[in-house]
């Protein structure tokens, strides 16, 4: 699952457990705020999440969904071959 947020901090944990018990298995979360407001939390996250620090605005939304299929099928293409 991707997703990209900014100003969240309230909100992120209760989103991120909800959907994994949907059954998402990885679940990246792009962080728009300008400064790395999700690291702390990424830390002590499990690792199924994967944040991503990825401030601007223009068009900044699309980028950041490119990018997380990018890595997502970087990631199921490595799982299958091994």
């Amino acid at each position: 699952m991707c997703s990209i947020a900014v100003n969240e901090e309230a909100y992120i944990d209760e989103f991120v457990d909800y959907h994994h018990a949907l059954g998402f298995q990885k679940i990246y979360i792009y962080d728009n705020a300008n400064t790395p407001e999700l690291d702390q939390w990424a830390n002590e996250k499990s690792d199924f999440v994967n944040v991503t620090h990825f401030p601007g605005n223009t068009l900044i939304q699309q980028k950041a969904y490119v990018d997380c299929t990018w890595r997502a099928l970087r990631g199921h293409i490595t799982k299958r071959q091994t």
